[in-house]
């Protein structure tokens, strides 16, 4: 990333709230609900020198799409120790969180974390990866490779994507009691402990074994069915199972929480009196 010098007096003078110059008009509701951190908006990142950024999501996330440079560090194991590594116990180097988009809240999480350590150089990116990597493909790496504005038009996923491969809980219990189909519950252990899906041959793995299971090959190229908690992981593994070439899936849209909003139990029947609800 080609960056000028980020200074504190710089920051001091960067917005808190609200729209930043350079952006596109649109709602920030985490810039009101943060206000002390600092946010940049994509022109100042692109402007930036020098600066450690970090980019706060999953490691299966990152390595889907990052900033080229970037750190991985997700929020769930950020804790002084590990930053501290990265600064090189510098509380005075420029630092820069960044997650999926203005609504994740990860980056801003990590800041403020940050700030309570002591680290007071440090800037939010909220506009996320898919704004970055649009305004700067080549600056961006997909899958560990550089990547062109014509290849990422061809390989990002939008919601529409999504809901090609998605059913609701009905037909994804149907293809699931066909025995037509591989299923895969890639929810994590809490999860499948705080509601057991009683179904025939799913495979029970988390979100990481799953995708070690694809790039050895061991996962079918067709006739599968994905499912998760509430519908957030399978954005994601949906690069996965298109990178990985797989090409017959279908995942459950909403995941396990969606199921039991629609009333079935970990049987897949219709409750009469309801079921109880995920944690």
């Amino acid at each position: 990333m080609k960056l000028l010098p980020l200074l504190l007096a710089t920051l001091a003078a960067l917005p808190l709230a609200g729209a930043i110059d350079g952006e596109p008009e649109r709602g920030f509701p985490l810039r009101k609900k943060f206000p002390d951190l600092a946010a940049v908006s994509t022109e100042q990142f692109l402007a930036m020198d020098g600066a450690l950024v970090i980019d706060t999501r999953t490691n299966a996330e990152f390595d889907v799409l990052h900033v080229a440079g970037a750190v991985n560090l997700p929020l769930e194991d950020m804790d002084r120790v590990a930053l501290g590594l990265l600064l090189k116990q510098d509380k005075d180097q420029a630092t820069v969180f960044y997650s999926d988009d203005f609504v994740c809240s990860k980056s801003y999480k990590a800041a403020r974390k940050a700030q309570g350590w002591g680290l007071q150089n440090c800037s939010v990116y909220d506009s996320g990866i898919f704004e970055f990597a649009q305004a700067a493909p080549d600056q961006s790496v997909y899958f560990g490779q550089p990547i062109d504005q014509e290849q990422l038009n061809r390989v990002l996923l939008d919601k529409a994507d999504l809901a090609k491969r998605s059913v609701g809980p009905k037909a994804f219990i149907e293809m699931m009691r066909s025995g037509k189909f591989r299923i895969y519950d890639v929810r994590d252990k809490r999860q499948r402990q705080d509601y057991p899906l009683r179904v025939a041959k799913t495979a029970k793995l988390g979100v990481e074994q799953f995708i070690d299971y694809l790039k050895k090959g061991v996962v079918p190229t067709q006739d599968i069915l994905v499912l998760d908690n509430a519908g957030n992981q399978i954005k994601w593994l949906q690069y996965y199972l298109e990178h990985h070439g797989i090409e017959d899936y279908t995942l459950l849209e909403g995941g396990v929480t969606q199921w039991v909003r629609a009333g079935f139990n970990e049987d897949g029947k219709k409750a009469a009196n309801g079921v109880k609800r995920p944690r």
